[in-house]
């Protein structure tokens, strides 16, 4: 009988706790599985999200992915604790529910920029690839690090 214990991923990111200045949380990676870890497994990467979180260059992808916001309040699950801005195509969008919103190969985005911050929320994003990485608007590509980072 075949085991598949290896593709377990539980532990969380090394060095990927970000603070502010004042030491609250900006950002924490909670967890992340791609091909390189994983064989064969799609790009996913769960993380904390705190105020001032770092905005990621526009980019694009030459596949498809999905972000998802969750709040963390358990008796108003559907308020996401903030307003999270991102860009979607050219166009900048502000969310305060919980969602999780499909951004086509090629649509140019990035994340977000929080404020009105009352509570951390969790955001899962997703990649139909084994080997995740961005083109910048220059067209530049870059790995997506195992910090959620790009480049």
């Amino acid at each position: 009988m075949e085991s598949y214990r290896d593709n377990i991923v539980s532990e969380p990111i090394p060095n990927s706790f970000q603070k502010n200045e004042a030491g609250e949380m900006l950002r924490r990676n909670i967890f992340m599985m791609d091909g390189t870890m994983v064989p064969g497994a799609p790009y996913v990467a769960a993380t904390w999200y705190g105020p001032d979180t770092p905005v990621q260059d526009p980019h694009t992808h030459e596949f498809d992915e999905y972000l998802s916001f969750i709040g963390t309040d358990p008796e108003h699950p559907e308020d996401l604790g903030c307003k999270a801005t991102l860009l979607l195509g050219d166009e900048w969008v502000t969310i305060e529910k919980s969602c999780v919103i499909f951004i086509p190969a090629g649509v140019k985005h990035t994340v977000f920029k929080n404020t009105d911050m009352r509570r951390p929320y969790i955001s899962v994003t997703g990649m139909m690839t084994h080997n995740a990485y961005a083109k910048t608007e220059n067209g530049v590509e870059k790995k997506m690090g195992k910090d959620g980072s790009i480049g």
